[in-house]
């Protein structure tokens, strides 16, 4: 039998995304975020979380969503990443799931689940 996963779910546009609780540390509200020059499109610039300095990559951009601009509806994901800890700013987060077998980000489109 598969083991049971917690997923945190979060939305990029009208799709549906999920990743591996243990992939993430935390959801926080979207916040003040220091511009970093000469870096990719998609990196939005780093920010202050309890002292520390995270960079925040805009997820919807990385994807080729949807390119509008940040407001406060949206959240930031805070996330290990290749063992590095990075903000990923998406449109919405929802509270975290349970589900069979997966493993790292899912994906569902139609209703369809993607890994």
């Amino acid at each position: 039998m598969a083991a049971r996963r917690q997923l945190v779910v979060f939305r990029i546009g009208t799709e549906e995304f999920a990743v591996d609780i243990m992939l993430t540390k935390e959801v926080v509200l979207m916040r003040e975020i220091t511009p970093v020059p000469e870096t990719e499109d998609y990196v939005e610039g780093v920010m202050n979380l309890r002292g520390n300095l995270v960079p925040v990559l805009d997820f919807r951009k990385r994807l080729r969503a949807c390119a509008t601009a940040a407001h406060m509806d949206h959240r930031i994901i805070i996330a290990n990443l290749d063992g590095r800890t990075a903000g990923l700013i998406v449109d919405g987060a929802s509270p975290t799931i349970s589900h069979f077998g997966a493993r790292g980000w899912i994906h569902r489109r139609g209703g369809q689940r993607q890994r």
